[in-house]
């Protein structure tokens, strides 16, 4: 099965408008802003077909600007496939990036 995102393989991600099969949309009811609804598309939906093309499973998998929208996306996503997650960032973010579900952090400022 194919990954296919708006804003990536279709156009229209930043769009007003934009056309959807009526089999792939749904509604939306949660207290999420619009700002926080308006970010899982673009931050998680980015990760995930990263995610996806790549394969990852239960392995262990590095991945760098960790503490970012895609990073922590694909922090959390990767861990809800079972993957042992090595995450990059500044030591100011390593415990917000561990609540997000890394197993391990490395400073980024680190050059050993």
């Amino acid at each position: 099965m194919s990954c296919i995102t708006i804003g990536s393989e279709r156009d229209g991600g930043f769009a007003q408008y934009v056309a959807a099969p009526a089999d792939e949309t749904f509604a939306v009811s949660c207290d999420w802003s619009d700002a926080e609804l308006a970010s899982t598309p673009c931050a998680y939906s980015t990760a995930e077909n990263l995610l996806h093309r790549l394969g990852v499973g239960k392995e262990r998998i590095l991945i760098s600007g960790a503490s970012g929208g895609v990073g922590s996306a694909a922090v959390q996503l990767a861990k809800r496939r079972g993957a042992y997650v090595i995450a990059v960032a500044s030591s100011a973010k390593h415990e917000a990036v561990k609540a997000l579900g890394a197993d391990e952090t490395v400073d980024r400022h680190d050059d050993t």
